[in-house]
């Protein structure tokens, strides 16, 4: 009976690292294709969309490199495991917020794509080449800017639902974003929020928590 369990046990296991596998792959695969898509596009789509007189441009100062991949490592397990919640439990009432969290940030890159791409690729290129801080230009059409507005709340609201989702299931192999993260991503969508507001650009080394609390939901 033992040997039994333990083969079972030892099958669920290779089916789960298959499926996070899987999911890996399909991740990568999407950020290869966005990035096929966007890489020779992008310049062209934006200038086509709006002249410079129809741009708000936001400038992110102060990127910090090392913090974003940290970040953007946690971000990515947090996916990973949350695709695969949905692969096993579709229809679990339980699982609703990886569902919302998953479907606001796939609408969010194909809305933006065309917006993202350039500094993107400019943040990667930075990171391979080891620097520590770089400076982001993100040119925004001026008829987008209110619905950014609504689209940066949104997803920061859901990213904070989702560390409360964490926190509350023992079960979970990834946990809720470490402070330095939910801060990082706080200044970031912040930016975003104040200079669309026509406020100047602030650089993490020196931001402030009273420019994130519009942010924050406690």
């Amino acid at each position: 009976m033992l040997r039994l369990v333990e083969s079972n046990a030892d099958g669920a296991r290779d089916r789960t690292h298959e499926l996070l596998g899987r999911i890996s792959e399909i991740l990568a695969e999407s950020r290869d294709v966005l990035a096929d898509l966007t890489a020779d596009s992008s310049p062209a789509m934006a200038a086509s969309t709006a002249s410079a007189a129809q741009q708000i441009v936001v400038r992110v100062i102060g990127f910090p490199v090392e913090v974003w991949q940290r970040s953007q490592a946690q971000c990515d397990e947090q996916l990973r495991e949350f695709s695969l919640i949905l692969l096993t439990s579709p229809d679990d009432r339980s699982h609703e917020v990886p569902g919302r969290l998953l479907d606001v940030i796939q609408s969010l890159t194909v809305a933006y794509a065309h917006v993202t791409a350039l500094p993107a690729k400019a943040r990667q290129r930075a990171a391979d080449e080891g620097a520590t801080v770089i400076d982001l230009e993100y040119r925004i059409p001026t008829a987008m800017a209110d619905g950014l507005v609504s689209d940066v709340l949104r997803l920061a609201h859901m990213l904070d639902e989702a560390d409360v989702y964490c926190r509350a299931r023992s079960e979970l192999l990834t946990v809720a974003a470490p402070p330095e993260s939910v801060e990082f991503r706080r200044w970031l969508l912040a930016e975003f929020l104040a200079q669309l507001n026509g406020q100047p650009p602030v650089a993490w080394a020196t931001r402030s928590p009273e420019r994130s609390a519009r942010l924050s939901t406690g």
